[in-house]
């Protein structure tokens, strides 16, 4: 059973609440997401999302898992490391876990001035 942030939907002429509010979704499979120009994959069980990079079909790689804890915040996991990001939506822990699986590098070398 997959559970996942999604922003919540008021109906069309309805007031607004005031700030944006999330919603639980509840779905027995998997679950894509495109973000960043990439194809990820969300699969839970047990209230933990593992989070798959799909982009390569051939070549699918694992980023790591991804744990929503009450204070609306991520708990993610990878082989190299933990950390916790806020988050409102499942697109910030994929994020997180993109960063740590593939370090921003400068497009260029940076040499002594």
């Amino acid at each position: 059973m997959l559970k996942h942030l999604l922003p919540a939907r008021e109906p069309a002429g309805a007031p607004s609440p005031g700030p944006a509010s999330s919603s639980i979704e509840v779905t027995p499979r998997p679950v894509d997401i495109k973000c960043m120009g990439r194809r990820y994959r969300a699969t839970g069980a047990d209230g933990t999302l593992t989070i798959t990079d799909v982009t390569d079909i051939t070549r699918p790689v694992r980023l790591g898992t991804a744990h929503p804890d009450g204070a609306g915040t991520w708990q993610v996991r990878t082989a190299r490391r933990s950390c916790r990001t806020p988050a409102r939506d499942l697109a910030d822990a994929i994020a997180l876990l993109h960063e740590i699986a593939w370090p921003t590098r400068p497009l260029w070398p940076q040499g002594p001035s």
